[in-house]
Parts: structure tokens; sequence; C-alpha cells
């Protein structure tokens, strides 16, 4: 049966692409809901380390079949070691801003990440972003506000 609906799947790339994407939203959307229901009960450090536990569980058995020639050491090892600290900062602050503010809002800022590095790039990385750009910034930006929709006291405070 599996091989009938891989034959099929396959004949058909548009419909497999879109069921692969639909799969991984859910399963994004299932770990960001069960990591807060679950910050109620375990510390971040904990959700952080359940979190990886589970995805060392599911990328197992690939690591498994691409054996230790699918791995190669990384070309700047410096540079490597710097992104893992920054992804266990980034998980970290993520279950921590759950912990206290309503997912949606969380998801929002997260979302929110290509406007902020657009905004940022030219301080950090010394790139031109031109007024087409920043009128793009400016708009996202808004619509960020609105989608977070500030209480009449913030609002206040903004003004």
């Amino acid at each position: 049966m599996i091989a009938s609906v891989q034959r099929k799947l396959s004949a058909q790339p548009g419909i497999s692409a879109t069921l692969i994407m639909l799969t991984g939203m859910l399963l994004f959307t299932s770990n960001d809901a069960v990591g807060k229901w679950l910050t109620g009960s375990f510390a971040v450090g904990q959700m952080v380390f359940i979190r990886s536990a589970v995805a060392l569980v599911v990328l197992l058995p690939f690591l498994w079949k691409a054996g230790h020639r699918g791995l190669r050491p990384p070309e700047r090892p410096l540079t490597f070691y710097i992104r893992v600290v920054l992804t266990v900062i980034d998980s970290f602050s993520f279950y921590f801003a759950v912990s206290y503010l309503p997912l949606a809002d969380v998801m929002t800022y997260w979302m929110a990440a290509p406007i902020y590095v657009a905004a940022f790039s030219p301080l950090l990385l010394g790139e031109r972003v031109g007024w087409r750009r920043w009128t793009a910034i400016g708009i996202g930006f808004f619509g960020v506000i609105i989608a977070l929709e500030p209480s009449a006291h913030v609002r206040r405070r903004m003004i």
C-alpha cells in the first residue's frame, strides 16, 4: 500500500510538495502549541531539553541511514559554533517568551523576524537598503503593530 501511495505522489510532484509542506506546518504548529502547554509544568531549560530529545529521536533514523559519510566537518568551525550557540539562545528565548506571553503574540514577533533583519542589515552588515525596501519595512512593522493590537495603555505611552 505504501509503495502505491509513493508511486502516485511521485507522479504528481505538486501534490507531494503540498503534502510535505502541510505536514511540516502541522508539526511546527503542534510543537509550538505543546510547548506553550508544557511551559506551565516545566522550566524553560527542561522544555529545551525535551524538544531537543524529541528532535533527536525523530532525526536519528535519517542520521543512521546517512552514516558517518553523510556528515562532514564544517568549513568554518568558529562560524558553525557561533550559530549553534545562537540557536540554543533562540530556543531558550522562544520558550521563555511563550511562558510569559500569549502564543499568538510570540508567533507574531517571530514571524516579523525578516522585517527586523532587513531593518538592521545596513547597521550590522553594511548593506544598502533603498527607499522601496524601507517603505516595505515600515509597512510590515505597522502590520506587526496592528496584529499585536497594543492595549490603550501602551498606545498612550507610544504617542
